[in-house]
C-alpha cells in the first residue's frame, strides 16, 4: 500500500482541480492544491506524481475563521436533575458511593452519550427505568444494552434495554436479577437522526 498511496493521493488532488477550480503547484517536489470548499479554505499536499514515497503527506487545513461549528451540549447533564425534575423513574437512582452520576450529553453531529452507575429501583420486567427528553431519543424504536454486576463483583452481564422512541422510555426487557447492585450506562450511545 506504500508504493501506491501517492498516486492515490495525486489522483485526489487532482480530482479536486479538475472538479472544483482549485489551483495547482508545485513546491518541494510535492504537488499543492488550493482553494475553497463549502466557505472553508481548504489546502491539499500529495507526494509528487510517480515514483515512491516514504512519507506520503495528505494535509488539510481549514481557515480558523471559517471552521463550522456543530451544536452540542456545553457540559454532561445529570440525570437526577435533568429531564425538567429527574430521567429516572421507579425508584431508580444515582449509585452514590463516589461514583459517577448517570448522566447525559449529545455532541455536535447529534450523537447522545450515557456515562455513570445506578442503583436499581423496581427491578420487575417491563418497568421504566429513564425517560429521555425530547432531542434526546432515537429516531425510531431500538434496543440498548446496560452492564450489570449480576449479584457478583466478579461477573457482569449485559441488561436489555428497550428504548421508545416517541416516549423516550428506557424499559428492562426482563426483570433485573435479585441480587443486582447496579446498572451502568458508560459506554452507551445512540443517534437522535436516520
Amino acid at each position: 500500500m506504500k508504493r501506491h498511496l501517492p498516486l492515490i493521493l495525486a489522483a485526489v488532488a487532482l480530482s479536486f482541480v479538475g472538479k472544483y477550480g482549485f489551483s495547482s503547484t508545485t513546491l518541494d517536489g510535492a504537488r499543492v492544491i488550493t482553494g475553497s470548499l463549502d466557505a472553508a479554505s481548504i489546502t491539499i499536499a500529495s507526494a509528487a506524481l510517480g515514483g515512491t514515497c516514504t512519507a506520503p503527506k495528505l494535509v488539510i487545513s481549514l481557515s480558523a475563521a471559517t471552521v463550522p461549528t456543530c451544536a452540542g451540549d456545553a457540559t454532561w447533564t445529570g440525570m437526577a436533575a435533568g429531564c425538567g425534575g429527574s430521567c429516572y423513574s421507579n425508584s431508580w437512582t444515582d449509585f452514590g458511593m463516589g461514583l459517577q452520576v448517570g448522566s447525559y450529553w449529545k455532541d455536535g453531529f447529534g450523537v447522545v452519550h450515557l456515562r455513570g452507575i445506578i442503583a436499581p429501583g423496581t427491578k420487575t420486567a417491563s418497568t421504566t427505568i429513564i425517560t429521555m427528553p425530547a432531542g434526546y431519543r432515537p429516531p425510531t424504536d431500538t434496543l440498548v444494552y446496560f452492564h450489570t454486576d449480576a449479584g457478583s463483583q466478579l461477573l457482569t452481564l449485559p441488561q436489555r434495554i428497550s428504548f421508545a422512541a416517541s416516549t423516550g422510555t428506557m424499559v428492562n426487557t426482563y426483570a433485573v436479577g435479585a441480587g443486582n447492585v447496579y446498572l451502568s450506562l458508560d459506554g452507551v450511545t445512540y443517534a437522535t437522526f436516520n
